[in-house]
């Protein structure tokens, strides 16, 4: 049925096409409605999604007017959207503009420029998401050399929110390319600002491969933006401490307390630092032979020590088994006569 009736349109058209070319002094009113024509029936196909067959219709329709219109590209343009021809259909919306037409139509052609660019972001999305999956893939089928060459090129699109960079870091790990390794986390970095993970691994390779300086250059520009995170503070202040600047580490290890009360290692290393500068002073006491500047010394060096048996004793909470505090913290008892917790700690150490 629907064969028959398509079948009597074209005859129809046809029809009118003859009659309107044997009256050639009313060809050009002729040509109008003939075009009309195909444009109606380019309309009705398109609702019947036989995009082909409306094209083809408009086609006719601008060759009876001798050149295109307004409704004619609107047509085009969304025959082209639905037939993913994005390319074409964006530079008939440019010549679109080049025709007069009325509001409505205006609004519903220039409509498709969103739809176009939503749907070529669409498919740029789903062509990255299948170079990722490769890389992701041979990944774990530990196909080293497929996996770099699929997670680069998906790093270098910017896919996703830093995955392929970690998975990569892990790939360089595994077939020992160290020298690699730097200008991955380097890239991931400056790709995904917001990735923990990224920032994390650059330092710990900075710091592991004895590059402080970077290793600080990178941890202050984390701090600078505004990250609060405890393991930011501590890493900074063991690299002012390992330099010396002890005021400047203290600041850092107290702020990612301040952060996390609990950090253990930030405990051990303000406790080790208040310390050891105790240490030192009774050793540069030892030098002097006057008694008061030596006694002045000594009681400077015992401020010290009292700094750091808070720090010891927290940190013992959290690991109650740990060798080195437990030593200092028998030194500290029996220096501060506070006997009853040196037999406590020496008992534990007789247990290790």
């Amino acid at each position: 049925m629907n064969t028959q009736l398509n079948m009597f349109r074209l005859y129809f058209i046809l029809a009118v096409y003859l009659i309107m070319s044997s009256a050639v002094t009313i060809k050009s009113q002729n040509n109008s409605e003939c075009a009309f024509a195909y444009l109606s029936e380019a309309n009705y196909e398109f609702e019947q999604h036989n995009y082909k067959v409306a094209f083809d219709y408009l086609n006719m329709a601008e060759e009876f007017l001798g050149e295109t219109n307004a409704r004619i590209l609107n047509l085009k343009i969304k025959i082209l959207y639905y037939i993913e021809n994005y390319y074409e259909a964006k530079l008939l919306i440019k010549k679109f503009g080049n025709f007069e037409a009325g509001e409505e139509l205006k609004n519903d052609t220039y409509g498709y420029i969103e739809k176009i660019n939503k749907k070529e972001k669409q498919l740029i999305t789903e062509q990255i998401d299948s170079i990722y999956s490769k890389g992701k893939a041979a990944y774990n089928n530990k196909n080293w050399l497929i996996a770099e060459k699929y997670l680069n090129k998906a790093i270098d699109l910017k896919y996703g929110n830093g995955d392929a960079v970690v998975l990569l870091h892990d790939v360089f790990n595994y077939i020992s390319s160290i020298s690699k390794i730097e200008a991955n986390l380097v890239r991931g970095f400056q790709y995904y600002p917001d990735n923990d993970s990224i920032k994390q691994l650059l330092i710990n390779y900075y710091i592991q491969t004895k590059q402080n300086g970077y290793a600080l250059t990178y941890l202050n520009k984390v701090i600078n933006s505004g990250v609060e995170k405890a393991k930011y503070y501590y890493s900074r202040g063991a690299i002012y401490d390992e330099r010396k600047y002890y005021k400047e580490a203290v600041l850092d290890y107290e702020k990612s307390l301040e952060i996390n009360p609990e950090y253990f290692y930030a405990l051990f290393n303000i406790g080790v630092l208040y310390y050891n500068k105790g240490v030192f002073l009774i050793n540069d006491a030892k030098k002097i032979s006057d008694e008061m500047r030596f006694n002045s010394k000594k009681t400077i060096a015992y401020s010290y020590f009292r700094k750091a048996l808070p720090y010891f004793e927290r940190a013992l909470k959290l690991n109650p088994t740990n060798e080195s505090i437990l030593l200092s913290l028998k030194s500290l008892y029996w220096d501060f006569k506070m006997f009853e917790k040196y037999n406590q700690v020496n008992a534990k150490l007789s247990l290790l």
